[in-house]
């Protein structure tokens, strides 16, 4: 409180009954205000992300998507008809004329982000190698990095939707490079993507490419916190790392979840 001039309480979301520590207004010296954009967590509140919860089924149109296959016929692989109801790894190759064979890259690495107890399953990832990737050992597996306290349960109970869905087609569609799994802590949100990029920022061990950060709803976070994170997303570009992002489940298109960066 006296670093910032500012009284920091407990607010309460009045839906979900979470709990958070934050405060309304706060103050830098004047010696320091060129030098810090930005200060969090103080005024910018936890935001609802998109996690195993939010998921919904929509229900299938094959007319929506037909066309869709059919003008992606004109690349070199042919894009199997059942891609159409299931996109597996072999969809992916032959959609985005990736090479069937496994790679042999292991100077390289990926790492996949965990948030919101969305933990990654080696199981899991055995079962869906075994049926969607026979050319792949079975047994192949990610390492795991904690950030922030994070873990990575193994327990069915606990499978995550979303950290499954990355490790697996991560792994399935690059399977002969070094994947690791990064569990960040309780920090959700914004909180967990700094936690995040700030640990590795810090490292000198970066990954080539990095995947699996959650949405969110853009219109729920102030400008300041928006431009903060294409800061840091652009400090990994310039170290040489590749940072894949996803347009949202069912594509840019067919968001799932109904969200719409003007709030509505």
């Amino acid at each position: 409180n006296q670093v910032f001039d500012t009284q920091f309480s407990i607010f309460t979301h009045q839906e979900t009954r979470q709990q958070t520590i934050r405060t309304l207004v706060y103050s830098v010296p004047a010696t320091l205000k060129e030098h810090i954009e930005l200060v969090h967590p103080t005024i910018a509140f936890p935001v609802l992300t998109q996690d195993a919860s939010s998921f919904r089924v929509t229900p299938f149109n094959p007319t929506t998507v037909s066309p869709l296959v059919t003008n992606l016929n004109l690349i070199s692989n042919a894009v199997p008809t059942s891609c159409n109801t299931v996109v597996t790894p072999a969809c992916l190759q032959a959609l985005y004329g990736l090479p069937a064979s496994v790679p042999q890259q292991n100077v390289n690495q990926i790492d996949v982000g965990g948030f919101n107890n969305q933990f990654a399953q080696s199981a899991d990832l055995k079962s869906f190698l075994s049926l969607l990737r026979t050319d792949i050992n079975s047994n192949t597996n990610f390492s795991f990095v904690s950030v922030d306290g994070g873990t990575n349960h193994q327990s069915p109970a606990q499978a995550g939707i979303i950290a499954n869905l990355g490790v697996q087609y991560t792994i399935g569609v690059a399977g002969g490079v070094p994947t690791t799994f990064v569990s960040v802590g309780t920090a959700g949100g914004i909180s967990g993507v700094f936690a995040a990029v700030e640990t590795f920022l810090l490292s000198n061990a970066l990954p080539n490419v990095t995947t699996g950060f959650i949405g969110i709803n853009e219109a729920d976070i102030p400008q300041s916190i928006a431009i903060a994170i294409c800061s840091v997303f652009m400090q990994f570009g310039a170290r040489g790392v590749s940072i894949i992002v996803a347009s949202g489940d069912g594509g840019l298109s067919i968001c799932n979840f109904g969200w719409s960066n003007h709030g509505d």
